[in-house]
């Protein structure tokens, strides 16, 4: 639930994303990569199977919809040259999601309520000592971390991008939510953190801008181990986004059920050593070119 403008790279002002930016220095920036589907399932299919959902089978949420078998998965299809490992909870929404990884770890596999609470700090448990175990395998990882998806709960130390009052009664930013069904979805995570009387939409943005700082942190956590394997000059690492968010823009408050800019431009920044330059690229790209090129570089048709 990432959008690329939240990003120091794609020209934000606040310092949410150090670890990313660096890492974009070295590597090729996508400016308009675009999400084919959204929102999560539609998106996350759309990514492992290279095909758009009018295709794939999966356009929503829909629990009647589903990947067929006779459909190959990016994981299938790499796990014939190399091991694989997954770390995300998809399972729980999918169980195709799981399908074909020689390796899949859900670290709320106890606890499926968590889906979308799944902590950075629990992804990395699991992904770094399977980089660990597998780092003189030709591997694939997909990483799948959450916390910027609502709800925004950072921990303290991230909440560090808001310096003005967030429940003064002058500010009227959030009456035009306030009127509308989901203002009672976003009370009810803003309990946690004593917000309920919050008036000021910037608040809530900086708590989503927090999120991201903290998904920031565990993706350095991530490149570091690489490094420290001594395998950076070996991999691919390609960082990206199911969806952006949008934060009150064209009347949509905290969600992604819309495909203006906000939803669908998304993150993609590919590090390619030896092969990519480390440059910025304009034009359209997709989710679904993803996987093409992931195959391409394994030597698998496409």
């Amino acid at each position: 639930t990432l959008r690329a403008d939240h990003l120091g790279c794609y020209g934000y002002a606040k310092n949410t994303s150090p670890a990313i930016d660096l890492f974009s220095s070295n590597s090729t920036v996508f400016e308009d990569a675009i999400a084919t589907d959204v929102p999560t399932q539609p998106s996350f299919t759309s990514l492992m199977t290279g095909m758009r959902g009018i295709r794939n089978g999966v356009i929503s949420h829909s629990p009647a919809e589903t990947v067929p078998d006779s459909v190959p998965l990016l994981q299938e299809r790499l796990g014939s040259k190399m091991i694989t490992g997954g770390v995300s909870t998809l399972y729980i929404m999918k169980k195709y999601f799981a399908r074909g990884f020689h390796y899949y770890m859900n670290p709320v596999a106890d606890h499926p309520s968590r889906i979308q609470r799944v902590q950075a700090e629990e992804i990395n448990s699991f992904a770094l000592p399977w980089l660990r175990a597998h780092a003189n395998e030709d591997f694939f990882l997909f990483v799948h971390y959450w916390d910027p998806h609502t709800p925004y709960l950072p921990p303290e130390k991230y909440r560090i991008f808001y310096d003005a009052v967030y429940n003064d009664p002058a500010n009227h930013s959030l009456d035009d939510l306030k009127k509308t069904p989901l203002w009672y979805h976003a009370l009810s995570w803003l309990k946690e953190i004593n917000a309920e009387d919050v008036t000021d939409l910037n608040y809530i943005i900086s708590l989503y801008d927090g999120e991201v700082r903290h998904t920031d942190e565990a993706f350095r956590e991530l490149l570091e181990e690489i490094d420290a394997l001594g395998i950076t000059e070996d991999t691919i690492t390609v960082f990206t986004s199911d969806h952006g968010e949008s934060l009150g823009e064209h009347g949509f408050y905290f969600d992604h059920a819309d495909v203006y800019q906000t939803t669908i431009h998304v993150p993609l920044i590919i590090r390619w050593p030896k092969s990519l330059p480390n440059k910025r690229v304009k034009g359209l790209v997709q989710n679904v070119d993803i996987t093409r090129t992931l195959l391409d570089a394994a030597g698998l048709p496409t």
